[in-house]
């Protein structure tokens, strides 16, 4: 027995860790093998975790409030610009806060570009129920 386990511990050596691994439960029979049932059952357990998390969709209006959320900032962050103490700010100061202002727009747009096109996807799904 002890000659098949040091056997096994040499072949699990040059396999590099669990790279060869790819179900759940060959994740949990090296890790076994390895480290033992609990430290095999708690990365089960993740992958397990990571699986469920794969599963779940996006609330129904997660868009369109992503959408108003960014919006909001976007307002928010152009106000700055009509304020007096934008003036006294320096080239480099100002550089930075456009490219913020830049940054937050480009994520406005595309959180319009998903609201669309969740939009269009229950439009499409009511037309054909």
């Amino acid at each position: 027995m002890t000659e098949y386990t040091q056997e096994t511990q040499k072949g699990d050596i040059s396999t590099g860790g669990f790279a060869t691994a790819t179900t759940r439960q060959a994740v949990y029979e090296e890790a076994e093998l390895k480290y033992g049932p609990a430290f095999a059952q708690y990365c089960a357990d993740i992958m397990a975790e990571e699986e469920e998390s794969a599963k779940k969709t996006i609330p129904h209006n997660y868009h369109m409030n992503n959408l108003i959320r960014l919006t909001s900032q976007l307002r928010a962050l152009s106000q700055v610009c009509e304020a007096e103490f934008f003036q006294t700010w320096g080239a480099e100061d100002k550089l930075y806060y456009m490219t913020l202002l830049t940054s937050v727009s480009n994520d406005v747009s595309q959180a319009l570009q998903d609201s669309l096109e969740e939009i269009y996807a229950g439009s499409d799904a009511s037309a054909i129920s």
